[in-house]
């Protein structure tokens, strides 16, 4: 993809919040979504149901196809733990209440399929971030991404928005979404700059686990930026800078630079033992939830394992595992660690999660 240059602007400095550590230069690359267009409106006769219903049912096969091979895609390029999150969402695609609910609404409201798909969907998003519980209201994402792929099947489009980025871009967005993230690469996206993001967004975790700079909650971004726009965004600070000037651009490189032997060193001497400034020994525990999590602590010098997630062991098997199958997991996935420390979670199960 090719990014047309924008027209020249005076330097401008924006803030947000710093969501995954780095410091970046390149071009900005502002994406929107089928969500924001105004989608197709028409009445259907009752002959016309089961065509039209059919249509859901399609989108719906296409989407699951798209979960499924997301989920393999990140689980070979970055850790089953982050797979696990399109597992997830397969499993709510297909909630019996979810496919009611779209079946209901063609019956009651003889409208297309476009427009069920919106009432539905955007209806169980106000419910989940409406709920009392703040896992429930980050489940409202999942359930947006979801309307997002079924929206994208029904009206047609063919390849994402951010499949065929030009090199060192840096993409503007209100926010991502998981079916967003599968396309995050450091070899084409330098950094990623957020209207609506935490430090618990799917995207954030994965723009921390591939190594792209984040920052989130910039107010009034998709106004200030364009597509073309040359920035320098610092992850560790949250400071952005749109269209620098020539010495702004000099500095910004002496602290890449500075940056980049700091990470040299603290690789160096990942293993040492952790000390603070009077002296007092500190252990150093990962939060962790695969085999692939555990291996990244052990190569980064971690001296235990503080949690071990189990949940997304259950949510992708088909049947309840057996005793055996758990255990054969456990001592595979924890195996790197050796003889180490480890506290394990064996199940967190709520409402949030369909176990």
């Amino acid at each position: 993809m090719r990014i047309l240059a924008a027209k020249k602007r005076g330097m401008q400095h924006l803030k947000g919040t710093p969501l995954s550590n780095g410091l970046s230069r390149g071009q900005a690359y502002v994406y929107s979504d089928v969500l924001e267009s105004r989608q197709a409106s028409y009445n259907i006769r009752k002959d016309q149901f089961g065509a039209e219903y059919q249509r859901i049912q399609n989108a719906k096969e296409s989407v699951r196809r798209h979960l499924f091979d997301s989920a393999k895609r990140i689980k070979s390029a970055v850790s089953r733990d982050v797979a696990d999150i399109f597992i997830a969402q397969e499993s709510m695609l297909v909630d019996p209440q979810l496919v009611d609910d779209l079946k209901q609404t063609l019956k009651m409201r003889h409208v297309n399929a476009e427009q069920v798909v919106g009432t539905v969907f955007r209806r169980w998003i106000r419910k989940f971030r409406e709920a009392p519980s703040q896992i429930l209201n980050q489940r409202a994402d999942d359930i947006e991404d979801l309307y997002r792929r079924m929206m994208e099947v029904l009206v047609g489009i063919q390849s994402h928005g951010l499949e065929r980025l030009a090199p060192d871009s840096i993409i503007i967005a209100r926010r991502l979404l998981p079916s967003d993230t599968v396309f995050l690469s450091q070899k084409t996206c330098s950094g990623i700059l957020l209207e609506i993001a935490g430090q618990t967004a799917h995207a954030t975790i994965l723009a921390r686990e591939i190594g792209i700079p984040c920052i989130g909650q910039v107010p009034g971004l998709l106004q200030q930026i364009e597509t073309g726009d040359e920035l320098l965004i610092d992850g560790r600070t949250g400071d952005i800078t749109v269209n620098p000037t020539r010495k702004a651009t000099e500095l910004f490189e002496e602290a890449r630079k500075r940056n980049s032997k700091s990470l040299v060193l603290a690789q160096r001497h990942r293993f040492d033992r952790s000390v603070t400034a009077d002296g007092r020994a500190v252990r150093i525990l990962a939060n962790v939830g695969s085999r692939e999590d555990v291996e990244a602590a052990t190569a980064s010098g971690a001296d235990g394992i503080g949690l071990f997630r189990t949940e997304g062991f259950f949510i992708a098997a088909k049947v309840l595992p057996t005793t055996e199958e758990y255990v054969d997991y456990l001592l595979h996935s924890l195996e790197p660690m050796g003889n180490r420390s480890v506290n394990l979670r064996l199940l967190d199960i709520g409402g949030d999660k369909n176990i």
